[in-house]
Parts: structure tokens; C-alpha cells; sequence
């Protein structure tokens, strides 16, 4: 094909050319006017967006021999088919703009340029969209701003620059991204801002949905990588359809009207074969601030109903009500329900109800045959509650709740009279009972059980409880397990096994003690003697020292060296010192068996 070497200059900018033709290829600085432009001889068109004289997002155009099914494709003046042959799209070559000056309307403003790009990239059976840094405004005449296609990968330059946002003329509840009926697609790096209170009639939709029909797999293959998702209704929603092997990832979800994450389970029949959701697995997220309707006091950080869901490492921090993880049982949403779910290394901040009057529990399990592994949960009503049969819940540590930390119960909807085999190994359970100082009284159960079959619980730890251990119905088998027992008044009978029973409901009976003050205006070592009213010597399980004042400028450790029928020595030591005449306190706890 013939080489020409031709320069047309722009007449309004005579310092740089609108077209180059040269090595068969010919640049166009816009596709304004590009029907009345001969293009014969030419197999592939470069066309050039500016800024100033900066070329910023080249779009290469190739000769088509009929009219292209996708959108990025024009005509010359031959009536000639040049169709898009890039694989990733700067969405600015489609005509997005991030300026803040940028007025948008219904029918002509950003999700129409995103939405060409991706139709394209569909199309061709797969590519990638990349949004610039900036604030992109969308909005939709319908409920959804933009729609996902499978193979496409929608990408901006991170979540804390690229920010997708839903534009203040929407007139109804939009979604600001769908997935419906896509297979392998990915969204990573950007924010999708719902614009909640900025939307008619203000609750907004998902920022992310996924979804589909029930005569074929919804979704089957998403990834959501490196997103923020924020003021909307629900954050991230998974609707109609079966929907598997998804994957959220290091993602920021926050400040959602109802749950951040929610999902159902509307199986899909494809030729007879029911396939139910399955394979959803969210990690290493932060999840905060949900439900922030005052009306709505059940909303969850992750509510799912989908089977073989895994949730591992993510923290949630609330806003109230509800629950941070919630494994529904069977139901009209989800008819497997969340079985065979697991629950692993999640950190979870609940509000304290004594302060906050509100009534949260961490995790939620009412699915069968789930395993809750390795969890933190600090404060709330209830850190794991259970109702799903076969479940195992093992090394979770539960600090300061102020009911139980293990409730294993009915739901009031599983067809069992609370849970069916139950597992605990090695759980850490802390009360907010504190012998002192200063004193809290002991109140709730570390563990509460009411089952119509026994529950096995193995090398856990319980402490701080009015009673370490509550069956109310059912059996409790143990092993090696060290409980601070409390009075238990409630079914002592149903627990057998080697369950060490620690009494540690108060002073007296705890053996914890207190010495009048010492001086610690002085570096150096000294014993100090209390006595006890245990009337015998004590056979020790575990004995804690602590030492305390009012100045926080001395530094100071504290062991227990000996105890008999009568006192206790402890030696206390001093690292740095106080101003002189600083005094403190110290302390003592001794755990002693009761069985």
C-alpha cells in the first residue's frame, strides 16, 4: 500500500496537526467530520485526544469489512468501516470527562461513554475499561447507571482517585453498577459513591449488584478488587439467580442505609439441574457503618444465605443493630441457606450496650454444618451465637460481652430445639467480671447452652461470667477445659466430663486482695505481705498480680512469691519512679479449684 506524508493543521491551532498521514496509517485529532474524509488506501486510522499538545489517550480504528456490532465503529466518506481493534479502553477516548465544571443530564452524560466502552470490549470477547483519576458523574433515566458485561474489566487508577459517583439530577433509585447474567468479569481500584442523600427519594439503591435469571447461571466468575463502596443503600447486593466463584477482595464498604453486604440465594434451572449460589468468598475487607436507618435495626455487615460462603480476615466496625456476620438458615431467599459456610479470622468491634444502648451480636450462625474458626469479637450482646446443627466454633477469643459469649440456641425457625451437635475447641471466653480493681460485677454466661442433644466442648478458657458455664437443657461434654464457673445455678447436672470449675464470682471467694498503699517514689525492690481469709492454703490454677495508683508517671511490675493458709507475698518492683511521696496499691488474684 502507498506511503504519503501529508500534514493538515488545524485552523484555530496552527502548532498542531489534525492529521498525519504517513506508514499507511492515518491520525485524526477527533472523529468530528470524519465522514467527509477519503480513507482509501488506509488499513488502520489512529485517533488522538489533547490536552494542550499532549496527546493523552490514542484509539487505534481498523478497517472493517462490514458494519461492526459494537458501538466504537464509523463510516468515511467512501461509507468505508472502521471498527475499535484496542483491547484496553481509555474511557477518555469514549468521551468520558472528569471536570468539575461537567453539567450531565439523563441522556447525555458519563455512563453512556463507559457503557460504549464496555459493549465494545464485550464484543470482542473480552478487554479492559480504565476510568481516569477524578470524580465521574453518572445517572440513568432507568434503575441502573451501568451495566457489567461478561469478560470485561472495569478499572480505575485506584479507590482513592477514581470515584464514580451517582449524579444529583437522579430521579429514582439507581444501582450504580450490575452485574446480570455475566461470567467472568472484574472490577478493581475505583469507588462507586450511591450518592444516598443526594438521590430522590433519597435511600438510593446497591452501589455493586449482581444478579440474573432463574433459567441460567446469574453470575459465575467476579472479581472486586481494591474497592470503596460508599452512601448507598445496600453496598454490595447478590440477587436473582444462581450465583458462584466470586471473589471481594481488600475492599472498603461503609456508610449503607441497610446491609453492606447482602446475600440471597435465588437458585437457577438450567435442563433440570438446580444450581444454587455457592463459592462466595469476601476477604480482607473493611466492613463499618451499616444500617444507618434509624427505622432498621437488623441490618448486618454480611448478611448471606448462600452455601459454601467464606468469610476470613476482614474487621467490621458498626454502627448498631444487627450483626456483623449473619449464616441464615433456610428460607424463602436462600433455600439452602448458608451451609457449609466458613467463618475465619475476622476482627469485630461491636457498640457496648451499656454505653451505647445497643444490642449487637458478632456472628450469627443459623446455617447447618458451619465452622467458625479463629474469629475477635470485642463487646456486644452476644459474641457467637449458634442455632445451626453440626457447626464446629474453635480458637475464637471473645472479650467484654455482656450476655454470652457462646449462645447455642434456637433460632425460633430450625426445626431442631437449638443446635444438634455442637463442637467448641479451644474458644477464649471473657466476661466483663472483674474481681478488681476496680470490681465489675459478673453478670451473663460465658457459655449457654439449650439443645435437645449434647454439645462437646474442648481446651477452652472461660472467665468474668455470673456463670462460666449455663445448661438450661441438653448435655455439655469437656476436656481440659479451665472455667471460671461462677455460681451456675441453672442445670449443674448437664455438665459432665473434665470441666475444671473455677468459682471466680467475687472477692472472698475469687481470693483476690488488695494491700494498703506503698511508696513508689523509689527505685528499687520490696515484698509486700496481704492477707487472705481463705482459711487453708490455696491449691493454685492460676494467680494474676497487678499493681496500680493514681500517678501514671512510675513504672513497676509486680510476682506473686509464695502463698499460705493466711497471706500472701508478693514482690514488687520498681523501674522508674514517681515525684516523691507517690504511693500505689497492689494486688492479687488466686483461682483455686472447686471440684
Amino acid at each position: 500500500m502507498a506511503t504519503m506524508m501529508t500534514e493538515i493543521y488545524d485552523p484555530e491551532n496552527l502548532e498542531k496537526p489534525v492529521g498525519v498521514f504517513g506508514d499507511a496509517t492515518y491520525q485524526l485529532d477527533s472523529l468530528d467530520g470524519v465522514a467527509s474524509v477519503d480513507l482509501s488506501g488506509f488499513d488502520l486510522v489512529e485517533v488522538k485526544r489533547w490536552s494542550g499538545n499532549s496527546d493523552i489517550c490514542p484509539a487505534l480504528y481498523h478497517r472493517a469489512v462490514s458494519m461492526p456490532t459494537h458501538g466504537l465503529a464509523w463510516q468515511d466518506a467512501t461509507g468505508s468501516w472502521f471498527q475499535r481493534v484496542d483491547s484496553v479502553i481509555d474511557a477518555r477516548s469514549t468521551g468520558v470527562q472528569v471536570s468539575a465544571a461537567y453539567t450531565i443530564t439523563l441522556g447525555n452524560n458519563n455512563r453512556l461513554a463507559i457503557q460504549r466502552a464496555i459493549d465494545y470490549c464485550e464484543a470482542r470477547l473480552g478487554g479492559q475499561v480504565v476510568l481516569p483519576a477524578g470524580v465521574i458523574l453518572v445517572s440513568s433515566s432507568s434503575s441502573i447507571c451501568i451495566r457489567m458485561k461478561s469478560h470485561v474489566w472495569l478499572r480505575g487508577v485506584g479507590k482513592d482517585a477514581t470515584i464514580i459517583k451517582v449524579g444529583p439530577e437522579q430521579s429514582e433509585t439507581a444501582h450504580v453498577v450490575n452485574h446480570f447474567d455475566t461470567r467472568n468479569s472484574k472490577i478493581s481500584d475505583l469507588c462507586i459513591d450511591g450518592n444516598r442523600s443526594g438521590q430522590n427519594p433519597g435511600i438510593g439503591g446497591h452501589g455493586l449488584r449482581v444478579g440474573g435469571s432463574s433459567t441460567k447461571i446469574g453470575c459465575d466468575g467476579l472479581t472486586v478488587r481494591d474497592v470503596e463502596i460508599r452512601d448507598c443503600s445496600y453496598g454490595l447486593g447478590f440477587q436473582d439467580g444462581a450465583i458462584m466463584n466470586v471473589l471481594i477482595d481488600n475492599c472498603w464498604i461503609h456508610e449503607t442505609y441497610r446491609d453492606a453486604v447482602d446475600i440471597k440465594d435465588y437458585p437457577s434451572t438450567v435442563n433440570s439441574v438446580f444450581y444454587p449460589s455457592q463459592n462466595i468468598i469476601i476477604r480482607d475487607c473493611l466492613i463499618e457503618r451499616w444500617g444507618l436507618s434509624s427505622a432498621l435495626d437488623d441490618q448486618n455487615g454480611i448478611h448471606t444465605r448462600s452455601q459454601k460462603t467464606q468469610i476470613f480476615g476482614n474487621t467490621f466496625k458498626p454502627n448498631g443493630g444487627g450483626c456483623a456476620i449473619y449464616l441464615s438458615a433456610v428460607s424463602s431467599q436462600g433455600p439452602t441457606g448458608a451451609k457449609d459456610s466458613i467463618v475465619r479470622d475476622n476482627v469485630i468491634y461491636l457498640p457496648d450496650p451499656a454505653v451505647d444502648g445497643v444490642n449487637m451480636s458478632g456472628i450469627k450462625c443459623y446455617a447447618d454444618k458451619c465452622n467458625i474458626d479463629g474469629n475477635v469479637i470485642y463487646s456486644g450482646q452476644r459474641g457467637i451465637r449458634i442455632s445451626g446443627d453440626y457447626c464446629t466454633v474453635s480458637n475464637n477469643k471473645i472479650f467484654d460481652s455482656t450476655s454470652s459469649g457462646l449462645f447455642a440456641s434456637s433460632d425460633g425457625a430450625s426445626p431442631s430445639a437449638g443446635p444438634r451437635e455442637l463442637t467448641a475447641v479451644g474458644n477464649v471466653l471473657i466476661g466483663r467480671g472483674r474481681a478488681g480493681p476496680p470490681a465489675v460485677p459478673f453478670a451473663g454466661s460465658g457459655i449457654y447452652l439449650s439443645s435437645d442433644s449434647g454439645a462437646r466442648f474442648y481446651g477452652g478458657f472461660i472467665e468474668g461470667w455470673g456463670n462460666g458455664l449455663d445448661v438450661v437443657a441438653g448435655t455439655l461434654n469437656g476436656l481440659a477445659n479451665s472455667v471460671n464457673f461462677g455460681a451456675n445455678t441453672n442445670a449443674a447436672s448437664g455438665i459432665t466430663g473434665a470441666v475444671r470449675m473455677i468459682d471466680c464470682n467475687g472477692y472472698k471467694s475469687v481470693g483476690s486482695f488488695q494491700s494498703s498503699t506503698v511508696s513508689v517514689d523509689a527505685v528499687g525492690s520490696q515484698t509486700v505481705v496481704m492477707s487472705h481469709d481463705l482459711a487453708s492454703t490455696p491449691s493454685l490454677i492460676r494467680s494474676d498480680a497487678y499493681v496500680w495508683g493514681s500517678e501514671t508517671t512510675f513504672q513497676a511490675v509486680v510476682r506473686l512469691i509464695s502463698v499460705n493458709s493466711t497471706t500472701a507475698t508478693v514482690l514488687l518492683t520498681v523501674l522508674s519512679s514517681g515525684p516523691s511521696g507517690t504511693v500505689a496499691r497492689v494486688g492479687v488474684t488466686l483461682r483455686t479449684s472447686t471440684s
